[in-house]
């Protein structure tokens, strides 16, 4: 019987295999009950919080050797290659990084709920984790209020396109004097 696993923050497809006892992450991303996610992600190493990786029932094998001697089996499986490309607060890319050890997982997209949520966390907006609605709507109205938008607590295309944006390039106009000092946000008149 196949398994439904629904992918949790920092997961990928290789890693999400082995758990399941699969070492060649492709079989599992070239099965046909996982055509839509392949089709809505184009890629097995950008998954996002929420998706569902359908794990097929595993195939068995057989070998056959002789009896009283030893054999040797090797298993088939695919090398992962990571390849990162750091950049600085100012987008510039980051040189002389040998022996550095960091990581970055992709953000999911914007237009779902957990970018929007992802996204406004990372900007010091308290959204929340998963599920948490209020928190939710409250970080959307800040993050619209101090981004000179109207405040309605939906993340529509404006909100959106403004949280497309790179962090260095994201003005908090209503961080201002002493509040500023201790870390505070004004809070819009609603």
């Amino acid at each position: 019987m196949p398994i439904h696993h629904t992918v949790r923050q920092g997961e990928y497809l290789a890693k999400i295999c082995r758990q399941h006892g699969f070492p060649d992450w492709q079989k599992v991303w070239d099965n046909a009950d996982n055509a839509d996610l392949k089709s809505k992600r184009k890629s097995p190493n950008v998954l996002y919080p929420g998706d569902v990786v359908v794990i097929p029932d595993a195939e068995s094998g057989e070998e056959s050797g002789a009896t009283e001697q030893r054999h040797t089996f090797k298993a088939k499986g695919r090398t992962l290659k990571l390849v990162l490309f750091l950049k600085d607060y100012h987008d510039q890319p980051i040189k002389d990084m040998a022996g550095s050890r960091r990581h970055s997982t992709p953000m999911p997209p914007v237009e779902e709920l957990s970018g929007i949520r992802a996204r406004l966390n990372n900007l010091g907006y308290d959204a929340g984790e998963k599920d948490e609605s209020v928190q939710l709507q409250a970080a959307i109205e800040e993050f619209q209020c101090d981004n000179d938008q109207t405040v309605d607590g939906v993340c529509g295309p404006n909100t959106q396109g403004k949280l497309r944006l790179s962090l260095s390039s994201i003005r908090r106009s209503a961080v201002t004097g002493p509040s500023a000092e201790s870390g505070m946000r004004s809070i819009c008149d609603r």
